[in-house]
């Protein structure tokens, strides 16, 4: 368990941030800046709510007139996104109610992170990906219009290590998250522990929900 764990870990950990830099066209020697909304203290709240999954937090923060859609003021990451990579060091568990709260509150599950390293990706994706978040959590996303085959993109066309159009199920199957969480071992024996349970009904509503022969940018299928 802890080795697949570290795994997921170590992949969502290659969707890192990136910057993004403006470029203000010259108009009559011009100095102005666009000024970056600082993030006030209640939404700090907010978005540290998310990411450790304190859910009492959040739901103070939204209560307050936060918005569901908010976004991280440094990695320009949505709150959806941040509390389903805040699931990765803690246990999923703790994070569905959040995920729930989030979704209830009109958050959208299509937006993409603005500010990756090499992969962008959004909340959909995310959930789609992480094994460990009960089928519950994804037909949750769905039903707030969420495309569970979204897929990932590349910011910086030039960034040799960003394949675009990939999706949760290439990551599930490509990854090799199957055969290390012990889920062979699984279906050899007949019978699942309850973690493993959780990993087999996610992986079979990915097939269920993901066309299994779409191609990514290098040509490569979940197969």
């Amino acid at each position: 368990m802890r080795t697949n764990k570290t795994i997921i870990l170590l992949a969502v950990t290659t969707i890192c941030l990136f910057s993004v830099t403006a470029f203000a066209a010259p108009k009559k020697s011009s100095t102005k800046k666009v000024k970056e909304h600082v993030l006030t203290p209640m939404e700090q709240g907010a978005v540290k709510a998310a990411e450790t999954c304190d859910n009492n937090a959040l739901q103070f923060a939204l209560a307050n007139g936060i918005s569901a859609n908010l976004k991280s003021d440094y990695a320009k990451t949505p709150l959806l996104v941040l509390a389903l990579q805040g699931g990765i060091s803690k246990s999923a568990e703790r994070c569905v109610p959040v995920i729930e709260t989030l979704l209830a509150a009109k958050a959208d599950p299509n937006i993409y992170d603005a500010a990756m390293v090499t992969h962008s990706v959004n909340a959909a994706l995310l959930a789609a990906f992480r094994l460990d978040m009960p089928v519950s959590v994804l037909e949750a996303i769905k039903a707030a219009g969420g495309n569970l085959g979204s897929t990932t993109k590349c910011l910086n066309k030039n960034d040799s290590m960003c394949v675009p159009g990939v999706n949760g199920l290439m990551f599930s199957a490509g990854g090799h998250t199957l055969s290390t969480s012990g889920l062979e071992t699984a279906f050899s024996r007949g019978r699942a522990e309850p973690w493993e349970a959780v990993y087999m009904d996610h992986f079979i509503y990915l097939l269920k929900n993901i066309y299994v022969n779409i191609q990514d940018g290098h040509g490569q299928t979940a197969l």
